[in-house]
């Protein structure tokens, strides 16, 4: 169930905060954060605040606009690097500190298909909240 967030501030997240992520708005939760992709800013579960990279920011936007979705990592590189030579290390990189931000040790947040791409589940089905999300219908 997907529920839009109650508004548009940041505010500090809490275990009984509602689990949901606020699609083409001001804020996401995923994992024990909420993201808002127009200050390219975490905050964590105990308030503190981690600022991503723009081009990080971007990959955390894009795999949340697509939730339970494996992406191709060609598919990122092709709209997040738009007309520039990179290597998949440019990704590798932006992964990497996406689940440092969220510490995401285990993947179960942010998690890797080898040789493939990237699926971001917002909140891990063991994860161990209050509420629920499911994922969306069709997906």
């Amino acid at each position: 169930m997907l529920r839009a967030a109650d508004s548009t501030s940041l505010p500090t997240p809490s275990v009984t905060t509602s689990n949901a992520w606020t699609v083409g708005a001001v804020r996401w939760r995923v994992g024990d954060a909420y993201f808002s992709p127009t200050e390219g800013v975490l905050v964590l579960f105990d308030g503190r605040p981690v600022v991503l990279r723009m081009q990080t920011a971007a990959v955390l936007e894009y795999l949340l606009n697509n939730p339970y979705r494996l992406i191709d990592k060609h598919v990122l590189l092709d709209r997040l690097w738009p007309g520039k030579v990179v290597t998949e290390d440019s990704l590798v990189q932006c992964i990497g500190e996406i689940r440092k931000a969220l510490q995401d040790h285990d993947h179960k947040i942010l998690v890797t298909a080898p040789k493939r791409g990237y699926r971001l589940v917002p909140v891990p089905p063991d994860a161990n909240h209050s509420e629920v999300v499911s994922a969306p219908r069709g997906v």
